[in-house]
């Protein structure tokens, strides 16, 4: 017997969540063991997963209907996943730095009139500062994660291939044997632990904002949520189109 497709969307959006978190723990663990570009390769495909229990949960939702078409992009599109994720995440991140941030009243006063790349830089400077505050680890902590995730977005937009390329770098070997030269060894992958503490925080804040989305499943804010989700989505079923265009 068939299940209700509304329902079944819930447990995928669960089941890929659980699945993320072992990737992260497993990470976590190579980490510690000193097996550094295992570590990472794993971690990337723990965000790919975790991409994956997001959409799954917009069509819990109903963020979008275009199922066919979403889950065909989730199986097999895994450059824009990792974009929808980090693009989604910096987002979220931004709006939960903004409530906490001491330099609320500054960001309020940044006139209108300058350009978007110089009220950027400006922000920029401010997250940076909240990065250091000492006396408030929490906001500390939340304006790392966000700096984070901003840096690697910014290199994902610079180049779409770029989690691809480090994934297999830390899992295979590779070689030119015309001119014997060994041109990727993973053992020697360099140790980047704020990317894979990144996923275990990632996991922990979609745990908690999951939990409080279907407590509040009529709340107000919710539909605020679902409506901004929407917009965002289609912007990404463009990125997805665009994309697809590039390569034809």
């Amino acid at each position: 017997m068939k299940k209700d497709l509304h329902e079944f969307y819930l447990e995928l959006s669960e089941i890929c969540l659980a699945n993320t978190e072992q990737f992260s723990n497993d990470a976590i663990l190579l980490r510690d063991n000193g097996s550094f570009g295992h570590a990472y390769s794993l971690a990337v495909l723990g965000f790919e997963e975790l991409a994956k229990t997001w959409i799954f949960f917009d069509l819990y939702l109903g963020i979008t209907i275009n199922t066919d078409e979403i889950v065909d992009f989730i199986q097999w599109d895994h450059k824009t996943k990792q974009l929808y994720l980090w693009n989604m995440f910096a987002n979220l991140i931004r709006l939960e730095w903004l409530k906490v941030t001491q330099y609320r009243k500054e960001i309020a006063e940044i006139n209108e009139n300058i350009p978007e790349k110089e009220a950027e830089r400006i922000i920029r400077q401010f997250i940076k500062k909240d990065c250091d505050n000492i006396e408030n680890n929490d906001l500390a902590n939340i304006a790392s994660t966000l700096l984070q995730s901003e840096d690697v977005l910014n290199q994902l937009n610079a180049d779409q291939k770029l989690m691809e390329k480090k994934k297999k770098k830390g899992f295979y070997v590779d070689f030119d044997i015309k001119n014997q030269k060994i041109k990727n060894d993973p053992l020697k992958f360099p140790e980047n632990p704020i990317f894979i503490e990144t996923l275990s925080g990632f996991v922990n804040y979609t745990k908690i904002f999951f939990t409080s989305l279907k407590e509040n499943i009529d709340n107000p804010q919710l539909q605020t949520f679902v409506h901004g989700s929407k917009k965002f989505m289609e912007k990404i079923r463009l990125l997805e189109k665009s994309n697809e265009e590039n390569k034809n």
